[in-house]
């Protein structure tokens, strides 16, 4: 490490983006050097400006993380943006997370799954991961699933759509398959989903908001899920909620979401419960409050939500909202790095490193 942490200095100080960036790794972690968070975050600042796809990473998620710089989530969006801009899957992921999550940025679930799959189209486990975790959720879109040639969006309308038989099911179930013709096929959807259909109505909404098979129309779009909504159908109630708290096709109104979020909440949906305990601890539309943010949070991360799983972990850290508890905050992040959820090592880092001091106390 000695040497390595020699010959990088070297390099570095004659302005090599490279080995700025793994010379600001090697300060992260301690290797060679003494640990330290500013200096490292120095170094990838420095690479980062030159370019460094690597470097830019690094700085997000020293932003992100609050290490050696002020914890700043919209500073960690836009160094995610520029190394995802470049094809780093990485940053790809990461920024999926931030547009999932709403951190540092509008939630906007169709950036996540965007991200989310230019990553996974790379490879990357951990966008795999989250992709898969969104699946399982009735408040996501619909997400890339691994075909033959890769991972590819799916139809509004089903993986049959498309399919390579040439046929696809009526829209509203039922009758004999027809050849894959998409004006006919988008009648059929238009003539069920105003007979009344709640299922057409949710997949009309879809398509106006996608713009598949459709010019896209988000307007449209909300009007669609709202009349698949009042029936009760629970994806097209969670797309309502969603539109109202970003303001997509209807002006934002973070009260009218919630209140569409406790109902699918209470049926069981853990992304519903990940967004109550969000806006609970922001006090976004509603009052402020931490302990049954909490409550909403556990909810979901018992149910396997990664991002619930590590918002909870936070609280027990920091005793908001719970009582205290390094057991239990470690306990909730690790959960979610097990899931191949980045940002909870960092934290799981952080946490360790608190240990220690407090160990060092007098």
């Amino acid at each position: 490490d000695g040497e390595a942490l020699k010959w990088y200095r070297l390099a570095a100080e004659q302005g090599y983006a490279g080995s700025e960036n793994n010379l600001g790794n090697m300060y992260c972690n301690g290797e060679g050097v003494e640990m330290d968070k500013s200096e490292a975050a120095r170094w990838f600042r420095s690479a980062a400006l030159k370019g460094n796809a690597d470097a830019q990473t690094n700085l997000g998620n020293c932003y992100y993380l609050g290490l050696g710089v002020r914890e700043d989530p919209g500073e960690a969006i836009r160094w995610y943006k520029k190394a995802a801009n470049s094809g780093h899957s990485a940053a790809q992921n990461n920024l999926g997370a931030m547009y999932a999550t709403g951190e540092g940025v509008e939630e906007n679930m169709e950036e996540a799954v965007k991200w989310f799959s230019l990553a996974a189209n790379q490879g990357d486990e951990n966008a795999i991961l989250n992709l898969r975790n969104l699946k399982g959720s009735i408040s996501a879109p619909e997400v890339p699933e691994k075909k033959r040639a890769g991972m590819r969006l799916l139809s509004c309308f089903g993986d049959g759509f498309f399919d390579q038989d040439g046929e696809t099911d009526p829209p509203f179930g039922g009758g004999r398959k027809k050849p894959r013709d998409r004006e006919s096929f988008m009648k059929e959807l238009r003539l069920a989903a105003e007979n009344g259909d709640g299922d057409s109505q949710n997949k009309l909404g879809c398509a106006y908001e996608r713009g598949e098979g459709l010019p896209r129309d988000k307007v449209e779009a909300f009007k669609w899920y709202g009349l698949a909504s009042e029936q009760g159908h629970p994806a097209a109630t969670a797309a309502v909620a969603r539109m109202y708290h970003v303001g997509e096709g209807v002006r934002k109104d973070s009260f009218e979401a919630f209140k569409r979020y406790v109902v699918l909440a209470g049926k069981g949906d853990q992304w519903s419960q990940f967004k109550l305990g969000q806006m609970y601890h922001a006090g976004d539309g509603i009052p402020r409050d931490a302990e049954i943010a909490a409550k909403w949070y556990a909810l979901s991360a018992f149910q396997g939500n990664p991002w619930a799983q590590l918002k909870l972990g936070r609280l027990y850290s920091l005793g908001e909202g719970v009582q205290k508890d390094r057991a239990e905050a470690e306990k909730w992040l690790k959960k979610a790095r097990d899931q191949g959820f980045n940002p909870a090592r960092g934290f799981l880092e952080k946490l360790g490193e608190a240990e220690e001091l407090e160990e060092e106390e007098p």
